[in-house]
């Protein structure tokens, strides 16, 4: 008796059963094309830089970045120290970027920046996601002065403060009234102390009430919209997360310049902390919807191979 040859599936069940497989593929691979990385892979530090990888302090050049970490002091403070670690419980082996501050100056304050630009898959002329890891690893008595600030944002320069050439921006302040300001005048006045501040336009700031804490690790996202100017920031502490509404940049600046991490501080109060796991991803609805469309041709195109054989 000859065998019955079985026919294959319908193309509809193959779609479907490839689909979630390619969901989950494209959202594990596609951003691994597409990102610009911080990862701190390379190692370093300010006494024995590594410059000749990408991804090290102070690193070079490339893979989208279009300089190497650059510090920057202010007053007649210095950098006591930028090092690349893996040690410590919250980053749970993941490789940061320690920097503790000399306090041995007046007027004192370091940052930390690099510049960006378009790469792979990652448009700097369309929606891009910012994520990064950020934990204090000694607030020292920075809490003691509500105008101590620790800045986080994209600037037109390696300046940790807002200027007029910031777009987002991302602060906290000593103090320990957090129903004060910071005190720093009334472009500040909506900003208050000992926590999380999200910039917004001209003078405005939303709390977080995410509270400026040692060995916490603070967890941000934010997805930016380049043409029309804001954004969003997820800001999580690993037991509470805060969601901002839509926020408007502090002003309409093109994306691709200084991310930058730093602070300023009175005299001998500097706060030790870290960074790290930062990536820079395309919006991924459209880059995965793509890639599982292509896949899924494939896929039809096999099927329908395969049938006519």
């Amino acid at each position: 008796m000859k065998a019955k040859t079985q026919s294959p599936p319908p193309v509809r069940f193959l779609s479907k059963l490839a689909l979630g497989a390619l969901i989950t593929a494209s959202s594990a691979c596609i951003p691994l094309q597409a990102q610009i990385i911080v990862d701190f892979a390379g190692g370093g530090s300010n006494t024995s830089p590594e410059t000749s990888v990408v991804d090290a302090f102070s690193g070079k050049a490339g893979l989208g970045w279009d300089t190497a970490w650059e510090t920057r002091t202010y007053g007649t403070g210095a950098l006591g120290s930028a090092q690349v670690l893996a040690t410590g419980a919250i980053w749970g082996g993941d490789n940061h970027l320690t920097v503790t501050p000399s306090n041995n100056g007046t007027s004192t304050g370091v940052s930390l920046a690099r510049s960006y630009e378009s790469f792979g898959l990652v448009s700097l002329n369309k929606p891009i996601t910012i994520s990064f890891q950020f934990a204090i690893d000694n607030l020292g008595t920075f809490l003691s002065t509500a105008s101590n600030e620790i800045f986080i944002g994209e600037n037109g320069t390696n300046s940790a403060n807002r200027t007029s050439g910031s777009s987002w921006v991302l602060q906290a302040f000593g103090g320990s009234n957090t129903n004060q300001s910071p005190g720093k005048g009334s472009a500040y006045s909506t900003a208050r102390q000992g926590q999380w501040n999200l910039g917004t336009s001209a003078n405005g700031f939303v709390p977080t009430g995410i509270l400026l804490q040692q060995n916490v690790m603070y967890t941000f996202t934010l997805d930016i919209n380049p043409t029309t100017y804001d954004y969003t920031v997820s800001l999580s502490n690993g037991i509470t997360t805060f969601q901002s509404g839509l926020l408007d940049f502090h002003s309409n600046q093109v994306l691709g310049r200084y991310i930058v991490f730093g602070e300023q501080y009175a005299t001998g109060q500097g706060a030790t902390y870290s960074f790290g796991n930062l990536s820079i991803i395309p919006e991924p609805t459209g880059i995965g919807l793509a890639a599982i469309g292509l896949t899924l041709l494939g896929t039809v195109g096999y099927r329908r191979r395969t049938s006519s054989r």
